[in-house]
This record gives structure tokens, sequence and C-alpha cells, in this order.
């Protein structure tokens, strides 16, 4: 029984990181997929959110800065880019 508390546990941090993160809704972005994929979504907000976005090593404001330019290294241009 813990396993699926701390997936709860995990999915809700995820969520609560990717709105924080994007200002758009988890909700939304979990059914925008589920037609392709429909459990990669709330793994997406388990592992990439919770699990790793979520660490405080950095502060928020650092981590948005390296992401920007690892996306600007990678040719990202906007935000339909499908690079980064």
């Amino acid at each position: 029984m813990s396993s699926s508390i701390d997936a709860a546990t995990r999915l809700e941090r995820g969520r609560r990181m990717f709105e924080r993160s994007t200002g758009g809704s988890a909700q939304a972005f979990i059914d925008g997929i589920a037609a392709v994929a429909p459990d990669f979504g709330p793994l997406i907000l388990e592992w990439e959110f919770a699990d790793v976005y979520s660490r405080n090593t950095i502060d928020l404001k650092t981590r948005e800065i390296v992401i920007l330019a690892a996306c600007a290294a990678l040719g990202a241009m906007d935000a339909s880019d499908t690079n980064c």
C-alpha cells in the first residue's frame, strides 16, 4: 500500500511543479497525451517534475536558465520547436 501512496504523492508533487513551472494545467497536459500514450502523462509528471525538476540543489531561476541554454544549444527557436 505504501507504493501507491508514494505514487500518489509523487504525482501530486509533479502536478504542482508542472503548473508552477509552465503556468499550464497538469490535467490538460495528461489529457493531451492520453490519446497516444495513456500512462505516459502521469509518468512524466512523476519522474520529470516530481523526482528530477523539483530537486532543490539549485534554485528554480538557475534551472530555468540552464534549460533555456540547453534549448538554445540544441537549436530550439520557439515554443513550437520540438528539439527541446
